[in-house]
């Protein structure tokens, strides 16, 4: 369904949210940017640019950042991320155009770090008595990058997805 942001009640949003979480498991930056790459070109059909960096290894520590807004709506949490980019034309705004500008500047691994993120905030807060994957079915949404120079034109500007469960622990 549609509705405004204006209209969602200021207890149900949180602009500017700071995380800071901790990882304990050793990883490298080549399997988390392959597997963000790898996941997003099966989605949309597209194939996304080569991360530069792949070879950092990270053991220990934390990853920080701060989502624009998220906020509930009908018992769901979304994720907003809001984009100044210029684009070409309005039709690189267009629903089916977006995943290409995902692709050209690697949001998708930002908004997958901001899905971690916020599930860990709300596993914290939420009661899960059937466990992870349940509370993350019931209660996220998904994420909504608006791209505004794109969003005067009705069904343009507005990227969405949603990781699966599956995907969210990978």
């Amino acid at each position: 369904g549609t509705f405004k942001l204006s209209e969602t009640d200021p207890l149900k949003k949180k602009c500017e949210f700071d995380f800071l979480y901790e990882f304990g498991s050793k990883f490298r930056t080549k399997e988390l940017f392959a597997f963000a790459k790898n996941y997003f070109e099966k989605k949309f059909n597209l194939s996304c640019p080569d991360f530069t960096d792949e070879s950092t290894t990270f053991d220990n520590g934390f990853f920080n950042g701060s989502i624009d807004l998220f906020f509930q709506q009908d018992g769901k949490f979304y994720i907003v991320d809001w984009k100044t980019n210029k684009l070409a034309s309005i039709k690189h705004y267009s629903e089916s155009a977006l995943p290409c500008a995902m692709a050209d500047s690697r949001y998708y691994l930002q908004y997958m770090i901001y899905t971690i993120a916020l599930f860990k905030y709300l596993r914290e807060r939420l009661p899960a008595p059937a466990g992870d994957e349940a509370l993350y079915n019931s209660c996220f949404g998904g994420v909504r990058y608006i791209f505004l120079r794109g969003t005067y034109e009705k069904g343009h500007g507005i990227f969405s997805d949603r990781l699966s469960y599956d995907d969210l622990k990978k």
